[in-house]
C-alpha cells in the first residue's frame, strides 16, 4: 500500500479549505479500510462500521440549509450537506464534514444501517470501545420513537476508523460507511467537537 497523506491538524474554525470531491482511489481505499477492520461486540458496533453488509455510498453535496435553527446551544448535523455544526447561541462556531449511514437517513429499525433524524440528547463522551478513538452518545430511540416500535440503539458521533486514521478527513467523509453514526474524518476533529461539548455542557443534538 502506498504511502497515505498525514493527518490534517484539528481546527476550530470551518474547515471549508478541505477538498469534498476526492478521487475514486480515495474511496476506494477508505471503503477497503473499512471492510477489513474488525469491530467488538460490545459498545457501539451495532449501529457503526458498515464491514460487509454493503457498498459505501458516494456522498452528494446538497445545499445546506440554515446553520443554526435556534438560540440554544447544541451540535448540528445537516444530511444533506453532510456538515456537522457547534451551535453556540444561534450562531455555529465550528463546521466539519461527517460520513453516516450508508442505508440513508431515517433510521427506524436495528440494523438498517440508517442514520436517525430528529432532536436526541447527548451523551457523556468516552472513549470508544471499537476503533472510532472517541464516541459521543447520541440518545436514539428517543422515548416517543420507542412507543412508537422504533428499534436499534448505540448510535453515536465519532472519529474515523482506526485502520483509515491516517488517510485524512476528506477521505475518510467522502462516502457514507457507517450502520447510522455520524463519523468525523480525523482523530483532531472529535478531540475537537468533545472538548466543546464538554466546556459548555451541550447535551442535545439535532439532526436533519
Amino acid at each position: 500500500m502506498s504511502l497515505l497523506p498525514p493527518r490534517p491538524q484539528p481546527s476550530d474554525v470551518f474547515a471549508s479549505s478541505l477538498p469534498w470531491r476526492v478521487s475514486a482511489a480515495l474511496v476506494g481505499l477508505l471503503t477497503s479500510s473499512c471492510l477489513v477492520c474488525g469491530c467488538a461486540t460490545t459498545g457501539e458496533a451495532g449501529e457503526t462500521l458498515a464491514r460487509k453488509r454493503g457498498p459505501s455510498v458516494a456522498v452528494r453535496s446538497a445545499p445546506a440549509r440554515a446553520a443554526c435553527p435556534s438560540s440554544r446551544n447544541a451540535v448540528v448535523v445537516d444530511t444533506n450537506s453532510h456538515d456537522l455544526r457547534l451551535c453556540l447561541r444561534g450562531q455555529a462556531t465550528a463546521r466539519y464534514k461527517v460520513a453516516l449511514g450508508h442505508g440513508g437517513m431515517g433510521k427506524r429499525r436495528e440494523g438498517d444501517a440508517k442514520t436517525p433524524l430528529g432532536r436526541y440528547r447527548l451523551g457523556l463522551p468516552r472513549a470508544s470501545v471499537d476503533g472510532f478513538h472517541r464516541f459521543i452518545p447520541v440518545g436514539y430511540p428517543s422515548a416517543a420513537q420507542r412507543s412508537k416500535g422504533y428499534t436499534g440503539g448505540a448510535v453515536g458521533i465519532h472519529g474515523p476508523n482506526r485502520s483509515a486514521r491516517f488517510a485524512g478527513s476528506a477521505a475518510n467523509t467522502a462516502a457514507d460507511w457507517t450502520l447510522g453514526c455520524v463519523a468525523v474524518g480525523s482523530d483532531g476533529e472529535i478531540e475537537a467537537i468533545e472538548a466543546w461539548v464538554r466546556k459548555h455542557r451541550v447535551r442535545d443534538v439535532v439532526l436533519r
